[in-house]
């Protein structure tokens, strides 16, 4: 029996794949409605898919991908989301995601994706283009780290340098270092394009 965790805040949203994926014997489903609550749960047991939200509280989904890859590599990874934005997919790649789906795409979507990434191979919603591959969206966009995307984020909230240093327990001059990395690595101009690439990403809410 196939273990699930499907990872949303919205309650609806898990229920709703549960009863569909329900007359599946072979599945044990459950849910968890954060990013951190998930990244225990895979350190309590094995769950061989995982379908994952992207913009969820505590920890978002790009980071808890991350973290769940790292702690238990064969686990697969579903990324979930309502929107297709480049840098979104590109990040959620970049994390370890072996399937990016839509919450637009049909059930039969979700239960192709579940079955192509239990074999092995790696799945690409349909409503992206069919030439745009996980090389493709890896390629586009440099990568970030799980410590540039927490700066990325904070700033982006409009936290200052002290604050988000004394929130992540690093020195003032460590969080100004990676704050002109971000600039470099991403070609932004000022403060307002990190804000304005942040929201691109659904790192934060506009």
């Amino acid at each position: 029996m196939k273990k699930i965790l499907i990872v949303d805040d919205h309650k609806i949203i898990c229920q709703g794949i549960k009863s569909l994926l329900s007359e599946f014997s072979d599945f044990l489903i459950h849910f968890s409605h954060n990013g951190l609550d998930a990244v225990e749960k895979i350190k309590e047991q094995l769950w061989e898919i995982i379908i994952m939200d992207i913009n969820m509280p505590l920890l978002n989904g790009i980071d808890a991908t991350s973290k769940i890859k790292k702690e238990c590599p064969a686990a697969k990874v579903i990324a979930l989301s309502a929107a297709s934005d480049f840098y979104l997919v590109s990040e959620m790649f970049h994390a370890g995601a072996d399937a990016f789906i839509l919450k637009s795409d049909s059930f039969e979507d979700l239960l192709a994706a579940i079955q192509t990434v239990l074999q092995g191979k790696e799945y690409m919603s349909p409503q992206l283009s069919s030439n745009l591959t996980r090389t493709y969206y890896k390629s586009g966009e440099p990568s970030l780290s799980q410590r540039e995307n927490q700066v990325l984020r904070l700033l982006a909230l409009g936290f200052n340098i002290k604050t988000i240093a004394t929130d992540l327990c690093i020195s003032p001059k460590t969080v100004e270092s990676h704050r002109r990395n971000l600039m470099l690595k991403l070609n932004l101009g000022n403060l307002a394009d990190l804000t304005r690439y942040a929201i691109r990403r659904n790192l934060i809410q506009p």
